[in-house]
């Protein structure tokens, strides 16, 4: 039976047991995974170059059937070629205040989880959180691909993309953008996957995390990232703050 989540400022009744039985359902297996709702088409949106060598990568929804008030974006990529140097929600069009979880995912690329706190959700499409990628010592071209939660990858929620229906926290049904080539030196896309250059990797302190967004240290996770960002007790300990209480 799917507990439900309702979330306040000062009044939050935890899906922690909802929560258990849905990833016991739900291994990293062929297996399809339980939905709820139906979100949008999570995209992955032109890449653009910044000044100090990293490269922003915005992750966007179409509109959604049903309310959704948190996302997970598992976005995989070639870790030899890059790497996430940060994120940033600014300009989400989750609900305020907003808070956001970072974790890796080893061989393989990242998971970023966002959540609305204290709000009933929004079915409203547009940009769901920034990227920003590191190069590495090699440049070369990197494929970006959203994992998905069912067909084609079938990936544990953990890591996978989808937004979090607001009535139940269970994942909604949604559909994916197709996968973006890009070149880790210049930003541009289209390129061949498998070219690869020697360049100087920038500096950390060349860019700044979006002093809006704190960003948390990567730990690993069996739960997903937007999970720990649904109350503001676990908001307070484990998630990025875009706005404060």
């Amino acid at each position: 039976m799917r507990a439900k989540l309702l979330i306040g400022c000062g009044l939050v009744i935890a899906a922690a047991a909802a929560l258990a039985s849905f990833l016991a359902s739900s291994p990293a297996s062929a297996q399809p995974v339980a939905t709820s709702g139906t979100g949008g088409m999570i995209s992955i949106g032109t890449p653009t170059l910044l000044p100090s060598g990293y490269i922003s990568v915005p992750i966007t929804t179409t509109t959604a059937a049903d309310p959704y008030l948190a996302f997970n974006v598992g976005l995989a990529f070639d870790t030899s070629l890059t790497s996430l140097g940060a994120f940033d929600s600014s300009g989400t069009v989750l609900p305020t205040p907003v808070v956001c979880l970072t974790a890796p995912n080893p061989g393989v690329g990242v998971v970023v989880g966002c959540s609305s706190v204290g709000v009933t959700g929004t079915t409203t499409g547009g940009l769901l959180v920034t990227l920003i990628l590191a190069p590495s010592a090699t440049a070369g071209c990197s494929n970006l691909h959203l994992i998905t939660l069912n067909e084609p990858d079938n990936a544990d929620p953990a890591y996978a993309t989808y937004t979090v229906n607001a009535a139940d926290t269970f994942p909604q049904s949604n559909t994916y953008g197709p996968d973006v080539t890009i070149d880790t030196q210049t930003g541009a896309t289209g390129c061949t996957v498998g070219t690869t250059t020697p360049t100087a990797t920038p500096s950390p302190s060349a860019t700044a995390t979006p002093s809006s967004t704190p960003t948390s240290t990567p730990t690993a996770t069996s739960t997903p990232p937007w999970f720990h960002c649904l109350t503001p007790e676990r908001a307070r300990d484990r998630c990025g703050r875009k706005t404060p209480d």
